[in-house]
């Protein structure tokens, strides 16, 4: 027996047939969009303000590199060629108010130097350093340093061991070590054209410290005793002596402009000579030995404190240190 099929089911089942294929055709032709908009070449461009905000937050994109890169170069650039106008002796340098500048060579050549209120520079560590300047410009507050490095202290001696066995006398400690001196203040040249002072200048070549000596050390006690033998204390070991203090740098002034007298008012040298370093204490005496012969025993002696160091020499005053000036003689500068 044959079935038939409803007309209107017939009906609808085509319909849906034409929607699928319908369906299917706009699903490949977006597909085909797609891929021809993957394929196409991607423009990689950047505003600033993105470049900006992405520096910013820091994330990591393919762009970040090579930004870095650019300005890190420029930076790099940029002080080369400062270093090498400042070697050719066209360059400028300003310290900003309250900055300091360590010079890395003992040699610093310019066309202008200027120090801005309260600055500072730190001479090389070498034990002379130069600088040469066309003009210079100096604010108030400023100082240029060069001042020795304290010496270190004396090592301390060990305390001695104490002894084994009956009837032995403690053992003296280790004196102390002597003290290095301290370092001299720097020998410094400034050799000036035109020097502009807004107020006084301060230059310290202060001579270093002398180190303090090691103390001594402690003397062991003596070992039991017995009615037929006496066990004596150790004696302290002696301090150490005391570092000499470093002597005073000296300055060399050559400026053309202004004059000497005027010179002698607006610079404050510093070139003292440095403190003494003091001698190490002496170590404690070891005590005596208990036992029967106790009484007939003897305490250890305290160690000799080390001798102090002498005061370093101070250096050649402002007045001499002044060794040439066009405008009062009325002649080039004399070397």
């Amino acid at each position: 027996m044959k079935m038939m099929r409803d007309p209107g089911l017939r009906n609808s089942s085509a319909n849906l047939t034409s929607e699928r294929i319908m369906h299917d055709q706009n699903s490949a032709v977006f597909a085909m969009e797609l891929l021809l908009e993957i394929q196409k070449p991607q423009k990689k461009t950047m505003k600033w303000t993105c470049v900006k905000k992405e520096i910013s937050k820091k994330r990591c994109t393919t762009f970040h590199p090579a930004i870095y890169l650019l300005f890190t170069s420029l930076s790099v650039m940029s002080v080369g060629i400062q270093a090498c106008f400042a070697q050719a002796g066209k360059g400028v340098l300003e310290i900003p108010a309250k900055g300091v500048f360590q010079m890395p060579e003992d040699t610093l050549v310019l066309g202008e130097l200027i120090m801005h209120d309260s600055s500072k520079i730190i001479l090389s560590k070498s034990a002379k350093s130069y600088i040469k300047v066309s003009r210079m410009k100096v604010g108030q507050g400023c100082f240029i340093i060069g001042d020795g490095l304290a010496g270190a202290p004396g090592k301390s001696g060990r305390a001695a061991a104490n002894p084994v066995g009956l009837c032995k006398n403690g053992l003296e400690g280790e004196p102390g070590k002597p003290a290095p001196d301290g370092e001299q203040g720097k020998d410094f040249i400034l050799d000036v054209v035109q020097l502009e002072l807004k107020a006084m200048l301060g230059i310290s070549l202060i001579g270093g410290t002398g180190g303090d000596g090691g103390n001594g050390g402690k003397g062991s006690h003596g070992s039991k005793s017995t009615i037929h033998c006496a066990c004596n204390g150790g004696n302290g070991g002696n301090g150490g002596s005391g570092g000499n203090g470093g002597k005073g740098g000296v300055l060399t002034l050559r400026a053309e402009s202004p004059a000497s007298s005027e010179l002698m008012t607006s610079i404050n040298l510093n070139n003292r000579g440095g403190y003494r370093g003091l001698g190490g204490e002496g170590g404690k005496g070891g005590l005596r030995g208990a036992g029967s012969s106790e009484r007939d025993s003897k305490f250890g002696i305290i160690g000799k404190p080390g001798t102090d160091g002498k005061d370093g020499q101070e250096g050649k005053p402002l007045f001499y240190s002044i060794v040439s000036n066009s405008v009062t003689t009325g002649s080039s500068a004399q070397k």
